[in-house]
């Protein structure tokens, strides 16, 4: 007899910091890319979950002083399992910048995320932004920033004509240190937030926490 499962059409931004203290988060990430898939596909199957379709994209972002070009580097979304490799490949593609410990281009990249080239197919879609960080944002309350934590959030809920993410879609978690440029995003809707130690290179976060995180945000 056939079990009737809730079919979602997922796309998944991991916007990652790849400034000096994360390179051993990255490096992890790198190892478990080519396993995320099947990890998250058994996960959601326990669930009674189908996932007629799974698309994944990286937006690697470091602080302006570093010298880095670009700031912000984005790839393609990649189907999976079939782009299994070229996901796996664009993770080992970010380069950790030696210098820089506040990436000031963490909003923009964010934003960046949030006008992604969303799927507009599928009856439940879920598009999700996974951000990672152990650093503050030095452009916080910055009336003169390109984006500002205001801009941001008015990105996020589609106020004043700055919708780029489908409101019953949208879906965010975050690892970002618990300080002031980052904390208030607590207050946004559909947003989940990890603490990280400063600094830290987010080392307490691991493949199965965040399989974990993405599919309880997805069935809410």
């Amino acid at each position: 007899m056939d079990i009737y499962r809730t079919e979602y059409f997922v796309d998944i931004v991991m916007v990652i910091d790849s400034t000096n203290s994360m390179g051993r988060f990255i490096r992890r990430l790198e190892n478990d890319a080519s396993i995320f898939y099947q990890k998250y596909l058994e996960w959601m199957e326990q669930g009674g979950t189908a996932l007629p379709q799974v698309r994944i994209k990286v937006v690697g972002f470091c602080d302006y002083k570093c010298g880095c070009e670009p700031v912000i580097c984005e790839s393609t979304f990649f189907s999976l399992p079939v782009e299994n490799a070229a996901f796996h490949e664009a993770v080992s593609c970010i380069e950790v910048n030696a210098i820089g410990d506040a990436p000031k281009c963490a909003y923009e990249a964010l934003a960046l995320a949030m006008q992604s080239d969303w799927m507009k197919y599928g009856a439940k879609r879920r598009q999700v932004i996974l951000l990672f960080t152990d650093t503050p944002v030095n452009s916080f309350g910055d009336s003169n920033a390109l984006v500002n934590s205001i801009r941001l959030r008015g990105m996020w809920n589609g106020l004043n004509g700055l919708e780029t993410i489908e409101q019953q879609a949208k879906r965010m978690i975050v690892f970002v240190p618990n300080v002031a440029s980052w904390s208030f995003i607590q207050d946004w809707d559909q947003v989940w937030i990890s603490y990280v130690r400063p600094g830290d290179g987010c080392s307490e976060v691991d493949v199965n926490l965040i399989i974990e995180l993405i599919s309880n945000a997805i069935g809410m």
